[in-house]
């Protein structure tokens, strides 16, 4: 069922609801902005859920989360005033991570 639009319907999802059939393939919520689009999805190839740009789950990833909960990296936009203009881009933050007393 590889890019299908399905109409959502509002309802009493009571305990939940699952995305997804079991099937080994991805599965994603893509959220379909006017100039820029968003998706949380499993890459079931890799066994991690991913937060990132664009609809295809795996590529351009901000945020992945393993199997065993561990946080594997973290891209963040970054934007500031340059010599010529404002610069925009991209820093990743990947483990080992600073452990921060709390």
């Amino acid at each position: 069922m590889a890019n299908t639009k399905v109409p959502v319907e509002l309802f009493d999802a009571g305990a939940g609801f699952t995305i997804g059939s079991g099937a080994a393939e991805d599965t994603k919520i893509v959220f379909d902005g006017n100039a820029q689009d968003y998706y949380v999805g499993l890459d079931d190839s890799a066994d991690k859920l991913i937060i990132g740009v664009g609809s295809a789950v795996g590529t351009t990833a901000a945020l992945s989360v393993d199997s065993s909960q561990n946080l594997e990296k973290v891209i963040l936009p970054i934007r500031g005033y340059g010599l010529w203009g404002t610069l925009f881009g991209y820093i990743a933050i990947v483990p080992p991570f600073i452990d921060l007393p709390t």
